[in-house]
């Protein structure tokens, strides 16, 4: 299994991997003069330790990630139902720790569980982090309030109200009602101007937020359907019905789907078939590890097409493919992500930043240096500049993310990809 995880960065080297067949001390002894032989006695101690440490973040949060069944675990089977409450409870005080830890890691969790209903346990590992790690991730808190009935919106809707006062917050908030507005989620804009209405009366009024709700709604959300605004009965168990019936993540209420059209799951659906009907020719394996459907290149084709279509018309969705999946799907993901308009790429800046932590994973130079690098806005140059000030809090090891940012950045200032020139 390929354990380097997205945004912790951590890998199992061929030593490691040896290692780990060995006794605990034949491992320490081994590593350690393998360590000592390329580096000096004067730092194998330390680079020893932290090397373990590592190691036990990566195994800890792969169990996590399997816990909240969380798409994109390679090889692992779907699991039929969500696993049980005490393992839940473990991986939710793991989860706090880890994005702690590597707040980069926040996205994972997202509402990116196969099961809605674990991803109130989602958010309580969200709502335990610091406000400066949520404001940079606002845009997928804001985005979890589209639909008041689905688990974990009511905990993300009070822990916004928790966050400090700071003109950032209040100007997410703004852009998200126009962004609301102009997608046509009128419920959803209306329950953000009431949560605009009630983050005033707590952080006091600031010149980055605009009148109060004029409905007079104060706190309330109502239960209605967040794009249509018209009222939906509320699931007594609190966890939404997905659109075909099976509970797997619905993360805004769809469109009518027109005959042919596909949904942002389908999409994501043929996307990694594709990936492991490739993964199955390349090394023989068994059939049962294809998932879905036919995959062949029309099929991936269309399924692009369609992902482009569907993130400019439902732009919630666009959550599917940040890096949503294993890795081998990544590229078919940014094509995707590209698609997008420039106000929707705007709005999800922080998450396709967080693509820079590895230039070289799937995906990364097409989304960066060939789709963000051309739009021209200068809230991107802002949080371009906000998450290399943030780098070293965000991420144990940064030097890549910062080399990478201030690429773009220059690229940015020229007006071109790198080596176009």
């Amino acid at each position: 299994m390929d354990v380097s995880d997205r945004r912790l960065q951590v890998q199992l080297t061929l030593e490691a991997k040896i290692a780990a067949g060995c006794s605990l001390v034949r491992a320490i002894f081994a590593f350690a003069g393998f360590v000592s032989a390329l580096r000096g006695t004067g730092q194998s101690g330390r680079f020893l330790f932290q090397f373990i440490q590592r190691d036990e973040i990566a195994m800890d949060y792969w169990k996590i990630r399997e816990t909240f069944a969380i798409y994109g675990l390679y090889d692992a089977p779907v699991p039929a139902e969500p696993a049980g409450r005490e393992a839940i409870e473990r991986a939710v005080q793991a989860g706090v720790e880890s994005v702690r830890r590597a707040p980069a890691a926040l996205g994972d969790f997202l509402r990116t569980s196969r099961f809605p209903v674990l991803w109130e346990d989602q958010a309580r590992v969200v709502a335990a982090q610091d406000d400066s790690v949520l404001e940079r991730y606002i845009a997928g808190l804001l985005d979890w309030l589209a639909d008041p009935n689905q688990p974990g919106a009511s905990r993300i809707r009070a822990r916004i109200l928790q966050l400090r006062p700071s003109r950032g917050t209040g100007e997410a908030i703004d852009d998200s009602i126009a962004f609301a507005e102009r997608y046509r989620y009128p419920a959803w804009a209306d329950a953000l101007r009431s949560l605009r209405a009630e983050w005033q009366s707590h952080a006091g009024a600031t010149p980055s937020c605009g009148a109060s709700d004029p409905a007079g709604n104060g706190a309330r959300i109502t239960a209605t359907d967040a794009r249509t605004g018209e009222a939906v009965p509320s699931s007594q168990s609190g966890t939404p019905a997905s659109p075909d019936g099976s509970g797997a993540p619905s993360r805004s209420n769809q469109r009518m789907q027109s005959s042919g059209q596909m949904t942002a799951r389908e999409v994501f659906e043929v996307l990694d078939a594709s990936w492991r009907k490739q993964r199955a020719n390349a090394r023989e394996a068994a059939p049962h590890i294809i998932a879905w459907g036919e995959c062949d290149w029309a099929a991936l084709n269309r399924a692009i097409q369609e992902g482009i279509r569907i993130v400019n018309e439902d732009p919630l969705e666009i959550r599917w493919f940040l890096q949503m999946g294993a890795k081998p799907m990544w590229s078919d993901e940014a094509k995707i992500v590209c698609g997008a308009s420039d106000d929707v790429l705007e709005r999800y800046i922080a998450d396709l930043l967080d693509w820079a932590l590895d230039p070289n994973w799937p995906g990364a130079w097409e989304v960066l240096f060939e789709r963000v690098v051309k739009i021209p806005s200068g809230k991107i140059d802002c949080a371009i500049e906000a998450t290399l000030a943030s780098a070293g809090q965000l991420d144990d090891h940064p030097g890549r993310w910062i080399a990478t940012l201030k690429e773009l950045q220059e690229a940015r200032g020229r007006g071109a990809s790198p080596g176009l020139e």
